[in-house]
């Protein structure tokens, strides 16, 4: 269920959007006012864990969606696959030389896997970054989560989960933001045409 923002006196929300189970783990609402933009965060040892933070007008200074730097996915990628590497090496030595105590795992696998597929996998993740007067709100989604197989799947695989709703969520609140008078800037920018649909 989408989080909803608590409004102040006389103020006016006038785009609110978020993502439903089926499209993202966790229950991300983005929405702005005529007063104030509305992010999502996670706070922790609270009996609420998603929250929605208000960040008046007059401090938002910049809203950007640009691209996640490739020498990062890359060298993250790099050290994923060599540490694979590495495991998949240590735990055949001993099942080809029949030690009793010898095991075959999935795991180290799963990460020469993981690390192969990263840079397909984050190439068109945007990093959504709000900056503001008192620090910054920076959103990338999740390559990997917890789950019941092997306790992680790969997010984009599962098509119960969609990489263009998510696009499509960051487009349209930067333009959301731009249209309240917040200074934006882009690197790939692809409106929704649901957009009118949640702007007012």
């Amino acid at each position: 269920m989408a989080l909803k923002p608590k409004l102040e006196f006389g103020e006016r929300v006038l785009f609110r959007r978020g993502l439903g189970k089926a499209d993202y783990p966790y229950p991300y609402t983005f929405a702005v006012s005529d007063k104030a933009v509305y992010v999502t965060r996670e706070k922790h040892l609270r009996s609420e864990s998603w929250v929605m933070e208000r960040i008046p007008l007059e401090d938002v200074i910049e809203v950007t969606l640009k691209a996640e730097s490739r020498w990062r996915v890359f060298a993250t990628a790099a050290a994923i696959l060599l540490f694979g590497i590495v495991l998949v090496v240590f735990m055949l030595i001993p099942l080809l030389q029949n030690y009793q105590a010898a095991e075959f795992r999935f795991a180290p696998f799963l990460l020469v896997f993981l690390g192969a597929a990263m840079p397909f996998l984050a190439s068109r993740r945007r990093v959504l970054r709000v900056k503001s007067k008192n620090g910054d709100y920076k959103w990338k989604p999740k390559i990997v989560v917890n789950s019941r197989f092997a306790n992680i799947q790969l997010k984009f695989i599962n098509r119960g989960w969609s990489r263009e709703k998510i696009l499509s969520l960051q487009n349209d609140f930067v333009e959301a933001c731009a249209r309240v008078g917040v200074r934006t800037a882009v690197d790939e920018f692809a409106p929704s045409k649901k957009l009118g649909e949640n702007f007012i």
